[in-house]
């Protein structure tokens, strides 16, 4: 399996961007580890949470607590209208399609396609 350490500056969620780093520092090379083999893409807890907040300020629909940390219900505002793209060191962007983000788990109930770690 083919696997990248890339240099992560965030991610923007609509019109906000979410720095890799809460504390606006400049961000460490090679903070973000890409694995080709492994479906969910692992973040830091805090970019984690801040990234799960975005998606509930921008839908309206809170995660359903019994199902946390990425279960998010039906609801009036589909979170693939989210517009998400990843910012990488140098100017690369990479606009995020629903399928990149988010898992259709069944009939319009979805889970963010990712989970976070502390390490």
């Amino acid at each position: 399996m083919a696997y990248y350490f890339v240099t992560s500056e965030g991610f923007r969620i609509g019109k906000n961007l979410l720095p890799f780093n809460a504390s606006n520092h400049k961000s460490s090379k090679g903070n973000m580890f890409i694995d080709c083999g492994v479906p969910p893409k692992i973040l830091l807890q805090d970019l984690y949470n801040r990234i799960e907040m975005e998606v509930v300020t921008a839908t309206s629909r809170e995660p359903k607590q019994e199902l946390r940390p990425q279960i998010f219900p039906k609801g009036t505002k589909c979170v693939c209208a989210l517009n998400v793209t990843a910012h990488f060191m140098d100017g690369a962007n990479l606009k995020l399609m629903p399928m990149n983000f988010f898992i259709n788990v069944k009939d319009y109930i979805y889970c963010l396609a990712m989970t976070n770690t502390n390490r």
